[in-house]
């Protein structure tokens, strides 16, 4: 990847991919640690008022929180399903 942007311009550039190596568990476990307010972070695909709890990022959120047992402060609308069923479910949406 750092080849290809070397080609476009003729500045020496410097890509930092620093979660490159780590799991959104894992990023959920750091920013923990870091004390980030997961709160005021936004994932949605749909926007709104609160999560859909249903769209791929959604799902993959709620998936790291899990995985990382931290707190999930967010809020989800109407329909998203459990943390349970998700679990039981392997993480795939009934529709």
């Amino acid at each position: 990847m750092a080849g290809v942007a070397a080609v476009c311009d003729y500045q020496k550039i410097e890509m930092l991919r620093p979660f490159m190596e780590t799991d959104k568990a894992g990023i959920a476990k750091l920013g923990d640690s870091l004390g980030v307010n997961f709160a005021r972070t936004w994932s949605c695909y749909k926007g709104g008022d609160h999560h859909c709890g249903r769209c791929g990022t959604c799902v993959e959120r709620r998936e790291a929180f899990y995985l990382a047992g931290v707190a999930d402060p967010t809020i989800y609308g109407e329909g998203a399903p459990t943390v349970e069923d998700m679990v039981r479910n392997n993480w795939q949406l009934n529709d």
